[in-house]
């Protein structure tokens, strides 16, 4: 898979697992919606969250596509 493909493929999927990283590098996944904008995805969170917080922390995360109940695709 190209970056493009899987870029579209993710852009598409509209609610992904966030995976962000504690300190200690334990990775927490979350499910997020997320909107394509111009060349980026954008996900909206209250910076108060803890995953903004993991984010601020280490910038680090990976995306794969989710549903609601929680089965995930793959990652990108």
């Amino acid at each position: 898979m190209t970056h493009d493909d899987a870029w579209s493929e993710i852009a598409d999927a509209r609610l992904v697992a966030l995976t962000t990283y504690r300190k200690d590098g334990t990775s927490v996944s979350t499910p997020v919606w997320i909107a394509p904008e111009s060349s980026a995805l954008v996900v909206i969170s209250d910076a108060a969250t803890r995953k903004a917080k993991r984010l601020r922390h280490d910038p680090r995360l990976r995306l794969r596509s989710s549903e609601r109940w929680g089965r995930s695709g793959r990652w990108w």
